[in-house]
């Protein structure tokens, strides 16, 4: 790296990375897969913390005080915070004041939440999971306001489900494959980008596996771990999709790159340590992140058109949020506590850049959510309320903030809250 500059708690860096130019020639086929030796961050102790299973409740003593710890109302940016329980399989929307407007319940009475969207219409769209088999359980789910179920779709889903083109939904869904090029003792899991209609019900997918082979892609080798069905590869884990013509990028910017054309797709895939774009066929368009990132989740694409990323850090034990350039795969801009080794999570993990420029944090194993400015203080600290019998603070999958206009008659509905739970 260099050009290395520090103010405050953010870091500049100019970082180019040649090894992430890929082949965009389409391959006759994929028989001979290009599974690379793992590197210094694919060593068995980086294979022990993938199979880790993702906490319920956080690993670290925090006894510090329940819900908001402190508020720059001058600086921080206004709205909603959607904060979803994974165990309790529950949702809290709060104000900046850390005041619950409104809870959703799952009306199931077991398994986990893995992800939850709020809608325009005040609905929460829900990726969950029964604890009944590796994909029969799986589900996505539409709940109104008052949680009762407007629909629910049986289908391998795990991790994220976004808005789509033309009133459509993607997801990530996932699949166990006989690939022995690969491995030839178990199965191996790949992940198909699965595109939904308005109620659910799958029209289409990709296949991560065809595509990334497709392209020549190399792939970093990843030991078998204990699956839903016993042993099996878990190649991708990805954890991200965003359909990238919901966003409006800003002008006067320079987007005359193929990766800007329409139908793409940005996927942020945890065990290959990269983010990768494609189009509506499979074809990569960009892939990046192996040397610099490890166990990345929840890659945005931003008006500038760079890309944000949640860089977990396994084997480093510090986290950092990255903003990358995909025309020059530089490292444009970098978020890190001080002391690094203060802002860790291993698992999930979200980064939101928001309109004022600042940069809404989940800490995910930690049950932390929090709000930079882009010179890297902290102008929002939010601690989940929820615990465990035992005192443990529940961990949280992502933070997202919403427009108080998304959510109708605010000050009503908060002060109802309030009424309900009391003082």
């Amino acid at each position: 790296m260099k050009g290395l500059q520090t103010t405050g708690w953010m870091w500049l860096l100019a970082a180019c990375n040649p090894s992430s130019e890929v082949d965009h020639s389409p391959s006759d086929s994929v028989s001979t897969v290009p599974v690379e030796t793992p590197t210094t961050d694919d060593d068995d102790s980086i294979d022990a913390l993938r199979a880790l299973g993702y906490l319920d409740y956080a690993p670290r003593e925090d006894m510090g005080a329940d819900g908001l710890r402190s508020h720059d109302s001058e600086r921080s940016y206004p709205g909603l915070t959607l904060l979803v329980s994974r165990v309790s399989r529950s949702a809290d929307l709060i104000s900046l004041t850390g005041q619950v407007v409104h809870h959703w319940n799952s009306p199931d009475s077991a398994g986990r939440w893995a992800r939850a969207r709020l809608l325009p219409d005040g609905d929460l769209l829900v990726v969950g999971k029964q604890p009944d088999g590796p994909t029969e359980g799986r589900y996505i789910q539409r709940l109104n306001a008052a949680g009762q179920e407007v629909w629910r779709r049986s289908i391998a889903a795990h991790h994220d489900v976004t808005p789509g083109p033309r009133g459509q939904w993607l997801s990530l869904a996932l699949e166990y494959r006989d690939l022995p090029e690969v491995d030839e003792t178990v199965p191996v899991r790949d992940d198909r980008i699965v595109f939904l209609d308005d109620q659910g019900s799958e029209l289409n997918s990709i296949s991560l596996y065809d595509s990334l082979m497709g392209a020549g892609v190399p792939l970093n080798g990843v030991q078998p771990s204990s699956g839903d069905s016993g042993m099996m590869v878990d190649l991708f884990h990805s954890n991200s999709v965003l359909w990238m013509d919901s966003m409006a990028l800003e002008k006067g910017h320079d987007f005359d790159f193929p990766l800007y054309r329409p139908g793409g797709i940005l996927v942020c895939i945890r065990h290959q340590n990269l983010v990768v774009i494609l189009d509506r066929d499979g074809n990569v368009r960009w892939s990046w992140g192996r040397g610099e990132l490890s166990g990345p989740h929840d890659a945005t694409l931003l008006k500038t058109g760079n890309v944000l990323i949640f860089d977990n850090g396994l084997g480093r034990n510090r986290s950092r949020i990255v903003e990358v350039d995909p025309r020059t795969n530089e490292i444009v801009w970098q978020y890190q506590s001080q002391p690094p080794s203060a802002f860790y999570t291993a698992s999930r993990g979200s980064a939101q850049r928001l309109p004022n420029g600042n940069t809404l944090i989940a800490e995910s194993d930690s049950g932390h959510a929090f709000e930079v400015t882009a010179g890297g203080e902290i102008v929002w600290d939010y601690w989940t309320p929820h615990r465990a019998p035992s005192g443990e603070r529940a961990t949280i999958i992502r933070a997202i903030r919403y427009p108080e206009t998304w959510w109708p008659d605010v000050g009503t509905n908060l002060q109802q809250s309030i009424d309900e739970r009391g003082p």
